[in-house]
């Protein structure tokens, strides 16, 4: 209830807030419908693939930017196996 009170509660302020994101996810649907594609150019050389070190440096940019670190990793990794031993 809490989360539909928050996402439909004041429809005028979200409207607000959202419109952009609307706008832009709509374009690119439009892009794709017109383009039949994500590429623009030379579709034979940039084909859709996918790439697993492209995700592994995504994933560290992302832990990087959110703050994460090593150290809160194998903290996370410690209080997991403590609350397994715990619970059983």
């Amino acid at each position: 209830r809490i989360l539909f009170k928050i996402a439909f509660g004041n429809k005028s302020k979200n409207l607000k807030r959202y419109l952009s994101f609307f706008l832009i996810f709509v374009s690119f649907l439009m892009f794709l419908k017109t383009n039949k594609s994500l590429v623009l150019g030379d579709k034979t050389a940039h084909e859709v693939v996918l790439h697993f070190p492209q995700l592994c440096y995504f994933a560290a940019f992302a832990l990087i930017q959110t703050g994460f670190t090593p150290n809160d990793f194998i903290a996370n990794l410690k209080k997991t196996a403590t609350d397994i031993t715990k619970s059983h």
